[in-house]
This record gives C-alpha cells, structure tokens and sequence, in this order.
C-alpha cells in the first residue's frame, strides 16, 4: 500500500470540485462538501441548483457507469430539471479528476477530510475509447485514410460506410459509428465513426432513396475534445427543448382527460 496521505479542508475538497465542475460545464458553480457522517459525504449547491443538462454532461466527461449515473440521476418518476446536490459518487469522481490519482481510502473528520494511499494504475494506455463498460482499441482500427479513400471509391455514401461498420459488428459486436442528427448550420448532420486516429466526423448534406446519406468528403476531419464538447452541448439544448415540449404535450392531454373523463361522470349522473 501506498504511504501517501493527505489532510484537506472541506473548504479545499468544495474548491477542488469547483474547479472540475468549471472545465467540465464552463461555469462557475459555488459548492459546499459536507459530510453526514463517517461514511457518506457529498457536494451541494446553496445557491443555485444544477441543470440536469449540466449533470448529463458531468457524468459523460467523467465516463460514469450506468450504476454511477442511476446512482446519481434523480427518478424519472420525478420529473425534475435541476439538482441542488451531487451524490457522494459524482463528487468522488470529481475529486479524483484533480487530485489525478484513486485512492486506498477516505477518511471523513468533522473538520477534515483524508486522502489515505494511492491505488496502482492497472492501465497506462490511453490509446482506446470506452462505450458503456466496453473498451475498444484504436490502432485495430481503420485509419482515417483507409476510410476516406473507401468512401471516395464506393460513392461516398451510407451504403459504402456500412461496408466498414460491417467490419466493425463482426469483430467488436459494435458498428462503431453514431449518427448525430443535429444540423451545425452547414450541414444537415454528421456520422462519427472511430478509426485509428480518434474519432472521424463525416458530415452530410444530401440523402439518396438508394444509398441513404451522401457525405461531404471535402468537410471531413478528425474530431477534437473542443469539437466533442461542443456536439454534446448542442445535443443537450436540442434534448432538453425537445423533452420540455413533449412533457408539455403530455400535460396537456393529461389533463384533457382528466377533464374529458369529469365530464362523462357528470353526463353519466344527469
């Protein structure tokens, strides 16, 4: 086990989140750590609540498991938009973010919070990218030439990607490649496809009967964590105008029945 031990404020571990939460959602949020007891501790927000967009975005860049994100998401059940706190596994995770490393154990003071070891990384190579619980590794994969010299040479089309994806499900049981429907203003959307070199954006603008999406070669480029982060935030509005006007529909003829069925009864009585 590792000796290394260090003795924070609960004013440092807030600051520490802070400063995570900043780079991850690109605002200033003023938090609080607190502990309940010696067990469980956790992040609020006494001042403003978190949009739940804001929430989605933390747990995508902290690569959260499905456990962590149901651990850590409010029930559907609720119908909520904000959070006024992080759960003790979001904190956690944003607190190793900054110190960089995991640690052997925790523990919580009344004044003092203790970070007690450090764990052995089990894995240095960054070169994968992980969906979900799997991890798939980048220099399996088709360069970002191979499949732009594939494309140019099969039409340039949805079709000739499937040639690829195709590939991909045979070996990895995963095509590999998502299709982001939200258009940038200068094209109508984009498939991103994992290849050698990180992640490929192909954008389109046309759509054939027969082939299906046309894809704007000359527009396709290797993403970056910039780019990323900017389809996600779009993804996020266009998700939450999208799940605020279907809830509203939903409202509405929620309550056209309720008013529908009042109605009936009255009838029924007379």
């Amino acid at each position: 086990m590792s000796s290394k031990v260090i003795k924070l404020t609960w004013t440092e571990v807030a600051e520490m989140v802070r400063t995570e939460l900043r780079k991850i959602i690109g605002k200033d949020v003023f938090c609080v750590a607190k502990s309940d007891d010696d067990t469980y501790w956790d992040i609020s927000f006494p001042l403003e609540r978190l949009p739940l967009s804001d929430l989605h975005r933390i747990l995508e860049a902290l690569d959260a498991t499905d456990s962590q994100r149901d651990l850590s998401l409010p029930p559907e059940e609720d119908h909520a938009d904000s959070v006024s706190s992080l759960s003790m596994t979001v904190s956690q995770l944003l607190l190793r973010r900054n110190l960089g490393y995991d640690w052997e154990y925790l523990h919580l003071a009344e004044d003092s919070f203790w970070v007690l070891g450090e764990r052995d990384a089990h894995e240095t190579n960054s070169d994968f990218i992980k969906v979900g619980s799997q991890r798939f590794p980048l220099g399996e994969l088709k360069s970002r030439q191979e499949v732009l010299e594939h494309l140019s040479e099969n039409g340039a089309s949805h079709r000739a990607l499937m040639d690829i994806c195709g590939e991909y499900m045979e070996k990895y049981q995963n095509e590999l490649c998502w299709y982001y429907p939200t258009t940038d203003e200068l094209h109508l959307g984009t498939f991103l496809l994992l290849v050698k070199e990180g992640v490929l954006s192909l954008p389109f603008n046309e759509v054939d009967s027969v082939d299906y999406e046309l894809f704007c070669l000359e527009d396709a480029c290797l993403c970056d964590a910039a780019s990323i982060n900017l389809l996600i935030a779009d993804w996020y509005r266009f998700d939450s105008d999208l799940r605020h006007a279907m809830e509203g529909m939903r409202r509405y003829y929620e309550k056209r029945e309720v008013i529908g069925n009042e109605n009936k009864a009255v009838s029924d009585r007379s």
